[in-house]
């Protein structure tokens, strides 16, 4: 479905603090994938979600989504297929707007805007409907400011609003790492749901060796912007949590 092809991507090029992450990188990922990336710190991870968003281009080398070249199409031209959820709950979303405001805003991402959001009785009922499967009893507090919701709640529905359109590719850049850990499990069961039910693809950057045992059908490690690992779940590789923190101290 993906394919990233002789990537290579310099930060700070020509200066003291010039920063190599990838060079000739590949990497295919294949429709239905849920791919756990795991690496320690500037082996690549960020910058990987990076390049597949958008939000930086790779200096060589070629990304395709499907047939489609989309290596330099910018990150508001790739969020008609590809959604991305922030470590930070308070990323992407509008605090000062209501829960179906910011569902309408999400709804119209790959849309031309008009004059007015369009939150009438349809898309009420619309986004109750989405909301109640988070058994949070939010969809009777749709029109409360996202502002007032807890940090586990507003990633909750910023998973909802991420698949409100063709969502293709799910991108979960640590989406717990400021999450409880009760809210943490909560949330990572919550979109391994939505990933399955939706027929998404996604990749998962995470710390937390519990979500490379639990989560996902391939994992794959980064160190110093190399692949070393790339395995896909079954009973030849049963993973437990000794052989990942192994991985994790290497």
């Amino acid at each position: 479905m993906i394919t990233l092809s002789s990537i290579s991507k310099t930060f700070n090029k020509g200066n003291p603090n010039e920063q190599r992450i990838f060079s000739n990188f590949n990497l295919k990922i294949f429709k239905n994938d849920f791919i756990i990336v795991v690496g320690s710190n500037g082996s690549g991870k960020s910058t990987l979600l990076n390049l597949l968003a958008g939000t930086v281009f790779a200096d060589e080398g070629s990304i395709y989504l499907d047939k489609l070249e989309i290596t330099k199409y910018k990150e508001y031209k790739r969020s008609a297929w590809i959604a991305r959820i922030f470590q930070n709950p308070l990323t992407g979303t509008a605090p000062e707007l209501t829960i179906l405001e910011n569902f309408r805003l999400a709804s119209l991402r790959t849309k031309r805007k008009g004059l007015t959001i369009g939150t009438g009785d349809k898309f009420k009922s619309l986004v109750k409907e989405k909301v109640r499967v988070l058994n949070l009893g939010l969809e009777n507090k749709i029109t409360m400011p996202m502002g007032n919701l807890s940090g586990g709640q507003r990633q909750a529905l910023t998973l909802l609003m991420a698949i409100m359109d063709d969502t293709k590719l799910l991108l979960l850049d640590e989406p717990t790492a400021a999450l409880d850990p009760r809210t943490s499990i909560t949330i990572m069961d919550l979109a391994a749901k939505v990933i399955k039910e939706f027929d998404l693809t996604a990749l998962l950057v995470t710390h937390q060796i519990k979500d490379v045992v639990n989560y996902g059908n391939r994992v794959i490690q980064l160190k110093e912007g190399q692949i070393i690992r790339d395995i896909t779940k079954g009973p030849e590789h049963e993973l437990n949590m000794k052989v990942v923190f192994d991985w994790f101290n290497q």
